[in-house]
């Protein structure tokens, strides 16, 4: 196996550092943004953490079609798949 050059070492490091970082991200915006979720939108704590849960609720959901889509497609297929996906405005 060849290893990457440098250029393309340092685009697949800043893609999965990215992806990592938007991850860690979108767990974290809901603590973070606690205080004007809860007045702008009138939630009580119940719901707040009913939110925060939606993101693990989600993320354990895909884990068995994942699973079988890496072991199908491989994992630089997904995750390219995925990355896409995720880039893709709403």
């Amino acid at each position: 196996m060849t290893p990457l050059p440098r250029r393309g070492a340092i685009a697949v490091f800043l893609a999965f550092a990215f992806t990592y970082f938007f991850s860690a991200l979108v767990r974290a915006i809901t603590a973070t943004l606690a205080p004007m979720l809860t007045r702008e939108f009138a939630l009580s704590a119940q719901e707040l953490g009913l939110l925060a849960g939606g993101f693990f609720f989600g993320f354990a959901a895909t884990q068995l079609p994942l699973g079988r889509w890496l072991d199908r497609h491989g994992p630089k297929q997904v995750i390219l798949g995925f990355l896409t996906l995720a880039s893709v405005p709403a």
